[in-house]
C-alpha cells in the first residue's frame, strides 16, 4: 500500500502593533482614541505532497501576497441626562496594496433610552470596511472556504448595519428579557464563479466574481442570572441573501450562512457551593448547498469517448438536516486551602450521540445503482474528564 498524502491549505501571518488611550472628562464620559498597523503577508494555496503522488504532484509554498492596514479610532461614550445615553465615534481604515491604496471612514453610533429603571430601548447604526474576504463554495462536498486579502482588482468589503431593541428586567423574578431586530446590507461581496477550479489553482482572481447582499432578522433572549437556578433561552431568526450578476442567472439566492432558525437553552444549578451541572441544548437549521441533481451522457466533440455531464439545482437550493446536541457538564470543587484553587470537570459532548451534518458526499445505492446524497459529520458522543487549578 503507497502511503500519499496532499495537504492543501493558505498561510496567513500578521505582524502588527496598536496603542489605544482612554481619558474620563467627567463621572459618565469616556473617551477613547487610538491606532494600529498591521502588515499581513499571504499564501492562498499552499500544497504539501508526500509518498509517491510526489512524483507528478510537487510540493510547493504558493504565491506570495503583502499588504499593510492602518487605522485610527475615536469614541465617545457619556450620559446625557437622566434617560439618555449616547455612544458615537469614527475609524478611519486604510490598506495598501501592489497597485492600490485603499481608504474609507468607518462611523459608529448607539444610543439608549430608559423608558422606566427597568425598561429601555437601543437603537444603533455602524459602517464596516473589511480588507479580507472570506470565499466559500456551496458545490463540493468537503470544505473550499479561503481567507484571501483585497488585492488592485480585489476590492474591500464594505457593511452598514441598523439594529433597533426593547430590553426589560422583571426584578420579581431577576429575569432580562430582550428583542431586537437588525438589518445589514453588504457591497463588495466575492464568491467563486460557476466551475471554478479549486484545486491546485494559484491564480484564483480569476475563479472570483463579485456582488452584494443583505441579512436581516430578529433576536430573543430571555435570562436570568441569579439563584440557584440560572441561563438564558436564546432564538434566532434570520436571513442572509447574496446577489450576483454572474451567478444563479443574477438572481438572489440564500448564501451558504443562511440558518433560518437557531435556538439556545442553557441551564446551570448550584447544589452547593462546590457542587454544580450545567446543560446545554442547541439547534440551529441546516445551511444550504447547490446540489447535483441528475446527470447524462453526451459524446465528446471528437466522438472518440462518452462524457458524463451533471444536473445543478439552482444556487443553494437544497439544505442539509437540521443540527442539534446536548452537552452536559458537571462541575466539583476541591475545599479552598489558602491560596489553591482546584475543580473537577465531567463532561459530555453531545450527550445522545446525535451526529452533526457539517458536509455532504454523493454515494451509489447498491440495490438501485442509483446516487444519492449521503450528509457526514465531525463528532459524536464525546466524554472527557477535566481538573483546572489556580493558585
Amino acid at each position: 500500500v503507497l502511503d500519499n498524502s496532499v495537504f492543501v491549505g493558505s498561510y496567513i501571518q500578521d505582524i502588527g502593533a496598536k496603542i489605544d488611550y482612554e481619558y474620563k472628562p467627567e463621572k459618565k464620559h469616556d473617551v477613547k482614541f487610538g491606532a494600529a498597523v498591521i502588515n499581513h503577508h499571504f499564501r492562498p494555496n499552499v500544497v504539501s505532497t508526500q509518498g509517491a503522488i510526489s512524483e507528478f504532484l510537487k510540493s510547493k509554498p504558493g504565491g506570495s501576497i503583502y499588504n499593510q492596514e492602518i487605522s485610527g479610532y475615536a469614541a465617545n461614550d457619556q450620559d446625557l441626562g437622566a434617560r439618555w445615553k449616547v455612544n458615537f465615534g469614527m475609524r478611519i481604515s486604510s490598506t495598501l496594496v501592489t497597485g492600490q491604496w485603499y481608504a474609507g471612514l468607518e462611523p459608529r453610533l448607539a444610543g439608549k433610552y430608559m423608558i422606566d429603571e427597568n425598561s429601555s430601548l437601543k437603537v444603533s447604526y455602524s459602517r464596516m470596511k473589511q480588507y479580507l474576504h472570506l470565499i466559500s463554495s456551496s458545490a463540493v462536498s468537503l470544505p473550499t472556504d479561503l481567507w484571501y486579502p483585497v488585492t488592485k482588482t480585489v476590492k474591500p468589503g464594505v457593511s452598514d448595519q441598523v439594529s433597533a431593541g426593547y430590553y426589560h428586567y422583571f426584578d420579581k423574578y431577576k429575569i432580562n428579557v430582550s428583542a431586537e431586530g437588525y438589518y445589514k446590507s453588504m457591497n463588495h461581496l466575492i464568491e467563486y464563479r460557476e466551475g471554478a477550479n479549486l484545486i491546485l489553482n494559484d491564480n484564483y482572481e480569476n475563479e472570483l466574481v463579485f456582488g452584494k447582499g443583505r441579512a436581516y432578522g430578529m433576536e430573543m433572549l430571555v435570562q436570568r442570572n441569579e439563584g440557584k437556578l440560572s441561563g438564558w433561552v436564546g432564538y434566532t431568526l434570520s436571513w442572509s441573501q447574496r446577489t450576483f450578476a454572474d451567478l444563479n442567472e443574477g438572481k438572489t439566492y440564500y448564501s451558504k450562512f443562511d440558518r433560518r432558525h437557531d435556538i439556545s437553552v442553557v441551564a446551570n444549578y448550584t447544589f452547593t457551593p462546590r457542587k454544580s451541572l450545567s446543560i446545554a441544548w442547541v439547534y440551529s437549521s441546516g445551511s444550504p448547498f447547490t446540489a447535483r441533481i441528475s446527470q447524462y451522457l453526451m459524446p465528446n466533440p471528437t466522438f472518440t469517448n462518452i462524457e458524463v455531464l451533471p444536473v445543478y439545482t439552482s444556487k443553494n437550493a437544497i439544505r442539509l438536516h437540521p443540527s442539534h446536541r446536548l452537552d452536559v457538564d458537571f462541575c466539583y470543587k476541591n475545599r479552598i486551602k489558602s491560596k489553591f484553587k482546584g475543580e473537577w470537570h465531567f463532561s459530555a459532548y453531545n450527550f445522545y450521540n446525535r451526529i452533526q451534518p457539517n458536509r455532504i458526499q454523493i454515494v451509489q445505492d447498491p440495490s438501485t445503482g442509483l446516487y444519492k446524497y449521503q450528509e457526514a459529520g465531525l463528532f459524536g458522543l464525546i466524554l472527557s474528564v477535566a481538573y483546572n487549578f489556580q493558585y
